[in-house]
């Protein structure tokens, strides 16, 4: 319907699903922006395995899907460093934390690092008003943690966060020039590493301080 009326329309969608991948091939003649998460989680592996790390697990959604971005990265960087897979795919809301929660407690003595990448509305689980991110996830404290965040899930840490933060507000300025000059062109964006201080992100070149 959108199309017959010819809405101009900007599509932001995740390259880490396959089902938005499929989904956006039909939507050719809108403004698309997507993020690229390869550089960002090869590189995050990295900054960890030169803080010591050598047991490093990824756990999310998708992480068995060879095209998402963010899987390409975290396998670049542990074949890099010679590094085992560990990667635990987790599916359903409540779920998610249990599992979680019940790994890591299992691995707590084989685990040094663990990059989340889980669906936002699971965050509702975690244990409100905690001093880090580990007490809100309810895991170990030594195991060290970079997460994919919602930036108000954190606003009460005592204490900074690592996060793989999406480049937003450039994403959405970008769409409406797009759909202002009627260019139905895709773009992609690379992800980064941030510090989020219970306010506002900064940048990081490097995690060797955690």
């Amino acid at each position: 319907f959108l199309k017959q009326i010819n809405c101009k329309i900007g599509f932001f969608y995740d390259s880490s699903r396959a089902s938005d991948r499929e989904a956006v091939e039909a939507w050719s003649y809108c403004a698309r922006s997507t993020v690229n998460w390869k550089p960002v989680f090869s590189d995050t592996v990295s900054q960890l395995y030169n803080t010591g790390c050598r047991k490093i697990a990824l756990m999310g959604y998708n992480i068995y899907d060879p095209q998402a971005t963010h899987v390409c990265g975290y396998l670049e960087g542990i074949t890099r460093h010679g590094l085992p897979d560990l990667r635990c795919n987790f599916a359903s809301a409540g779920g998610d934390f249990k599992q979680m929660q019940d790994y890591c407690r299992e691995m707590a003595d084989d685990l040094d690092a663990l990059i989340v990448r889980l669906p936002f509305h699971t965050f509702r689980l975690g244990r409100k008003n905690s001093a880090n991110i580990n007490a809100f996830l309810g895991i170990p404290e030594h195991i060290k943690i970079v997460s994919v965040f919602p930036s108000h899930f954190m606003s009460s840490f005592e204490h900074p966060t690592l996060c793989l933060q999406q480049p937003i507000q450039q994403i959405g300025s970008a769409l409406a020039e797009s759909l202002l000059k009627s260019i139905p062109e895709t773009r992609s964006y690379n992800a980064k590493l941030a510090l989020y201080n219970g306010k506002s992100f900064s940048d990081r070149n490097n995690i060797t301080y955690i």
